[in-house]
């Protein structure tokens, strides 16, 4: 099984172009499995569900309960952040898990945990 795990680096700096080349990469990686974090989400369009139907994988996401704060970063108020997993087999479970930070500094970090119908050998 390959796996691979990937920060996408959210919507900074030149992401469109970055997208592209990450789609060439994971192309050329062939991975079954793909961890992504800084996922972006907006006006209806998932990064992942993007890479998910480029790839011919399945996908699941996790948004940020809490984005604020990333999304002053950039200054765009409608872009969400999260977690996701692309696989090449179906997600038949998922759950996350909100990971603790001093509320000052709290930007919604979270686990994405997922069960996959991978074949067995």
């Amino acid at each position: 099984m390959r796996v691979v795990t990937w920060n996408l680096w959210w919507r900074f700096g030149p992401w469109e172009t970055r997208q592209k080349a990450i789609l060439t990469e994971l192309r050329e990686l062939r991975p079954d499995v793909v961890g992504l974090q800084e996922v972006w989400a907006a006006g209806g369009e998932n990064q992942a569900e993007w890479l998910a139907g480029e790839l011919g994988m399945h996908w699941v996401w996790a948004p940020s309960p809490a984005p604020e704060r990333w999304r002053r970063r950039i200054g765009d108020p409608t872009v969400d952040i999260g977690n996701a997993v692309l696989s090449r087999w179906p997600v038949t479970d998922r759950r996350t898990l909100r990971l603790p930070a001093p509320a000052d500094v709290d930007d919604g970090r979270l686990a994405l945990f997922t069960r996959l119908a991978a074949p067995s050998y």
